[in-house]
């Protein structure tokens, strides 16, 4: 037993080398300069210059890359946000933290009050119409992905029967 998980620990090193690859890859393949994101287009040629030395794109694409690599790693320093107001990316993940939890715990109380009484009904009458529904229903609400149903959950929630705000947090003990 031991032996499997030292394995699956080993295997983990070079999956996560290779996810954070592609990762670094994929935002250095995003059209646009970062520098000229930060400087807007009607900066000077001297500032972008600077502004490219500051932000380490002048060097090569393997030594960025060993740098982001080592700078979330040894110094768990995820970088800056370049979308106004310029703050540290953890600061910002650490602000949105307790938002996440909550929303989990909402989400995860009310799918255990509907499933679990719905799973209890549909094994109580099993072949029955309400046991097909339900079972029709959760398989079909399975196949959509998550990102998908939030979108068109937003749109018929919120901007269609405007039941709550678009785009904005309210604790649950806040009012408004």
């Amino acid at each position: 037993m031991l032996r499997w998980a030292l394995a699956r620990v080993a295997l983990l090193v070079p999956v996560l080398l290779i996810v954070s690859i592609g990762t670094f890859l994929l935002v250095e393949l995003v059209p646009g300069d970062p520098a000229v994101q930060v400087l807007g287009p009607n900066s000077t040629r001297a500032d972008y210059e600077h502004v490219r030395a500051e932000m380490g794109l002048n060097e090569p694409l393997a030594q960025r890359y060993l740098t982001w690599l080592s700078d979330i790693v040894l110094r768990q320093d995820l970088g800056d946000n370049l979308v106004p107001p310029v703050e540290p990316v953890s600061d910002r993940l650490l602000r949105a933290f307790p938002v996440n939890i909550e929303l989990a715990l909402l989400a995860l109380v009310m799918s255990l009050a509907i499933s679990i009484p719905l799973g209890i009904l549909s094994a109580h009458k099993e072949g029955s119409a309400l046991d097909r529904w339900v079972t029709a229903s959760t398989f079909g609400m399975i196949s959509v992905p998550t990102f998908l149903a939030g979108i068109v959950l937003i749109l018929v929630l919120a901007s269609q029967w405007e039941l709550f705000p678009v785009g904005q947090w309210a604790r649950l003990r806040e009012e408004g």
